[in-house]
């Protein structure tokens, strides 16, 4: 049952890598366009991610329930060291959310729906680097363990909630979501745009794979300098690095070559698989400490819960993904698999 749990925490991080990540990517598009084409990236948005914008959250709310109720320690782990940046990516939610509807539906236009833009432009920015920054966090050296109560009374505030974040490592990781957030927007709106603009979006693609490649690299070397544990355990498992390297590789050139041949449904499938080995290798390489680090996964007295959980995320799944392909496809944003 644990396993079955930990494939849904993870099935959860990619699609809110993915859909969430193509939504706030489109707010960074139109931060980065020109002026003559952000009104244009603005009513793309609308278009194709309004009438569904709010679905992306279930991913992140399902991804928080399952560590808050099966893994409390984790959770405890996380909140405490990292309030700050998840208090920063709430704020952002909210604003970002706030500033769609009004810049869309406020009764008059004034200075205002300006205001508006801008917020929601920069908070489209802002909330996915914080995530980002977040997940990258986790998975550094510098988290406080709070079983560790007498060593915690020792350290000051800043030791405590600001370092375990704010270190090359976890801004490296939140330039990189960033990046990837922006890159799969522009792959998601290349297949609902007509020729002239899929060819603008696909120069976005781009360049938001080029800034995916330097922010990569540098999220590789600070991990290195820093020691960082994903590194060790994934060069400890010498073939796993390889698999992953191989991978990454060979979908970078299948998306590179499918952007010069226009072949859209090749690029959506590419930069889902893309993202999902991205958001694997973390995970894959807590795996290899599973026996080591149990302690934050089980504990005998969540077994009952574990199983409850487990059923509860089946059943779930049983409404939620049909739901979820059906809306889809009444909104036309997967009409691109019909033709």
């Amino acid at each position: 049952m644990l396993v079955l749990i930990l494939f849904f925490l993870l099935l959860s991080v990619f699609l809110y890598a993915l859909l969430g990540g193509a939504d706030y990517g489109i707010g960074i598009l139109e931060l980065l366009s020109s002026k003559k084409n952000r009104d244009l990236t603005k009513s793309n948005a609308y278009r194709v991610i309004g009438p569904v914008w709010e679905v992306n959250h279930v991913w992140l709310i399902i991804c928080l329930v399952i560590l808050w109720v099966g893994f409390p320690y984790l959770f405890n782990l996380i909140v405490l060291n990292l309030h700050i940046p998840l208090t920063l990516v709430l704020l952002g939610i909210i604003v970002r959310g706030v500033a769609f509807v009004f810049r869309h539906y406020d009764a008059v236009e004034d200075q205002s729906q300006e205001l508006y833009d801008q917020l929601f432009r920069w908070s489209s920015l802002f909330t996915p680097f914080f995530i980002g920054l977040s997940f990258g966090a986790l998975f550094s050296d510098c988290m406080n363990l709070p079983s560790d109560f007498e060593t915690l009374a020792t350290k000051s505030y800043s030791e405590l909630y600001i370092y375990p974040w704010l270190n090359g490592y976890s801004i490296a990781t939140g330039l990189f979501f960033s990046a990837l957030c922006a890159f799969n927007s522009a792959i998601f709106m290349i297949g609902e745009s007509d020729f002239k603009q899929a060819n603008r979006y696909s120069k976005k693609a781009q360049y938001a794979n080029i800034l995916m490649a330097i922010s990569g690299l540098w999220v590789l070397f600070s991990a290195i300098y820093t020691t960082n544990g994903i590194i060790h355990n994934l060069l400890n498992h010498l073939s796993f690095s390889i698999l992953f390297v191989c991978l990454i590789a060979t979908l970078q050139f299948s998306i590179w070559y499918f952007l010069a041949k226009s072949r859209k449904i090749a690029l959506r499938i590419s930069a889902s698989l893309l993202t999902l080995v991205l958001i694997a290798i973390p995970f894959a390489a807590i795996s290899f400490r599973f026996q080591e680090n149990i302690h934050l996964f089980q504990f005998e007295y969540l077994e009952n819960t574990h199983k409850a959980l487990g059923i509860s995320l089946i059943i779930g799944s049983v409404f939620i993904i049909p739901g979820l392909v059906h809306l889809l496809k009444t909104f036309g944003m997967i009409k691109i698999f019909e033709k």
